[in-house]
């Protein structure tokens, strides 16, 4: 089945693709940690738009990235939704719906405009880090960096084995179809609910056998534990010179915030 590919766009060429991973990790969740205390609208649209010319610099295709907005917008999309409504302050709009009256204000509106764009500069900062690195790579460089191991191996079990979970429900599901089962409306009805109480049941027990049978033969094989990587990371002048960049502009954008 098709699956997106995290590192697809890793093998092209640009000065950050060839940046030093170690290096390149630093800077950009330094960056990213910066960005998320910035306190001002204006400092932190200008860490998005900072992150677009980034993408745009390094060839990464707009659809590609909007693909990857996507799978995270929703979450953070309800209280981005809520703000306006739940936050006390300065009505600037109200609505009476007979059941309920619902107000917004203007101090709602502005913690959804800073959440929304805290999450577009997270999220373009770790789409700009793992769009130009290869996956192994970047395991690699976080090995180095000294990032626990239990940390590393969850994140690439979890990255490597999600498409073939996603896979083996599909196929589930469209083995109960050929046997007669149809989703109906009624979400709720009994014999539906059992039915998908007994999927995500024989799901579970499935997941647990196969990752027994992929921890016994990766101990067979020898693994230890140890991220291993056929790159040798060799730092450059303009690994640097590209990490005091990103470094310098989140900087000066925290400083330009607490002044204002």
């Amino acid at each position: 089945m098709k699956h997106i590919h995290m590192d697809e766009f890793a093998k092209l060429e640009s000065p950050l693709h060839a940046m030093d991973p170690r290096v390149k990790a630093l800077a950009i969740i330094l960056f990213i940690f910066i960005s998320v205390t910035l306190t001002k609208p204006r400092f932190l649209a200008v860490a998005v738009i900072f992150w677009a010319l980034v993408l745009l610099i390094s060839r990464i295709p707009v659809g590609y990235v909007l693909r990857r907005l996507t799978w995270v917008i929703p979450f953070a999309g309800v209280l981005i939704l809520l703000f306006p409504f739940i936050t006390p302050g300065d009505t600037v709009w109200n609505a009476d719906l007979r059941i309920i009256k619902i107000s917004a204000t203007s101090q709602g509106l502005e913690r959804a405009l800073m959440l929304l764009l805290r999450v577009l500069a997270s999220v373009l900062g770790i789409v700009t880090l793992m769009s130009t690195t290869r996956f192994n790579n970047l395991m690699k460089a976080l090995s180095d960096l000294m990032v626990p191991a239990v940390i590393i191996q969850m994140l690439e079990f979890t990255i490597r084995y999600i498409f073939v979970t996603i896979d083996e429900l599909k196929r589930m599901a469209r083995a109960r179809r050929a046997r007669g089962f149809v989703l109906g409306r009624n979400l709720w009805h009994s014999q539906t609910v059992k039915t998908l109480a007994q999927m995500v049941g024989v799901m579970f027990i499935r997941a647990y056998e196969r990752g027994d049978r992929v921890y016994i033969a990766m101990i067979s094989r020898g693994f230890t534990g140890k991220t291993n990587s056929m790159s040798n990371f060799v730092v450059s002048p303009k690994d640097y010179l590209l990490a005091g960049v990103i470094t310098i502009v989140a900087a000066v954008l925290l400083v330009l915030d607490r002044a204002a």
